[in-house]
């Protein structure tokens, strides 16, 4: 007996469903992509079917499809997924989908894939928590920030708290302009700048004498974000005396966005 389109479904979106039995994964995988880009509504629940599908990469597309639909029924199943499924790119999929699905009651399954095995996945899970913006993430993201061993997930850490912007992560983000990775300073460093408190400013300070120039140009940005005078004769210095180019003009600018403030 042929299987009937539900209603409501519309023709473009029954024909890829249908796919989604195929047996070839393949096809499967290429039907999730295409669901997920047309955006319909009504493939939601055969999308959720194929987060159990034999074949993980299958399963990693109908969890990033889930994303782009962005409806909060998907979000116990894809925690479900998050939190058991046995393949690493599944589990950073389903991380990713509900970041953009951006729904609070998200929050507990992503802090704990912050303790994730997998370094894809909790990097995954630091970046979709800053893309939900809530306060209660903060403490979870800073000890990821300080105490994570792979500085990609430090460094994802550090730009979701900066995406949050709760002015308690300024110590953590503080102590994280000295961690032994540039990429996580200048993320630190960046971060501050979201924020834009004060407090920030003399080590900001410092930082315009890093190491690394991404380092000392994120600390010249941020110093220009917060636009208080205390930054103008350190960045006057950058201007004039740092070896690196992109940081003279960084310095510039930073120092024209406090003089507008006024």
């Amino acid at each position: 007996m042929r299987e009937r389109k539900p209603v409501g479904m519309p023709d473009i979106v029954w024909k890829h469903v249908r796919k989604l039995n195929h047996e070839d994964w393949r096809v499967r995988e290429s039907a999730a992509i295409v669901l997920g880009n047309i955006g319909h509504e009504s493939a939601i629940p055969h999308l959720i079917k194929a987060l159990k599908d034999k074949d993980e990469t299958v399963r990693a597309s109908a969890a990033n499809a889930l994303g782009l639909i962005k409806h909060e029924s998907a979000i116990p199943h894809l925690a479900q997924t998050l939190l058991e499924d046995e393949d690493d790119i599944v589990r950073a999929s389903a991380a990713n989908a509900l970041g953009l699905i951006k729904h609070e009651s998200a929050i507990p399954h992503l802090i704990k894939a912050l303790k994730d095995k997998d370094e894809t996945v909790r990097a995954s899970a630091a970046n979709a928590l800053g893309l939900i913006k809530h306060e209660s993430a903060v403490p979870h993201l800073a000890q990821t920030l300080l105490e994570d061993e792979n500085y990609s997930v430090r460094e994802k850490a550090a730009t979701a708290l900066g995406d949050i912007g709760h002015e308690s992560a300024i110590p953590h983000l503080i102590k994280a302009l000295k961690d032994k990775h540039w990429r996580v300073r200048a993320s630190a460093a960046n971060a501050l700048g979201l924020i834009k408190h004060e407090s920030a400013i003399p080590h900001l300070i410092k930082a315009l004498k890093d190491k690394d120039w991404m380092v000392r140009w994120s600390a010249a940005d941020a110093l220009g974000r917060i636009g208080h005078e205390s930054a103008v004769p350190h960045l006057g210095q950058a201007l004039l005396e740092d070896e690196n180019y992109s940081v003279r003009e960084r310095a510039a600018r930073a120092l024209d966005m406090i003089k507008r403030k006024k």
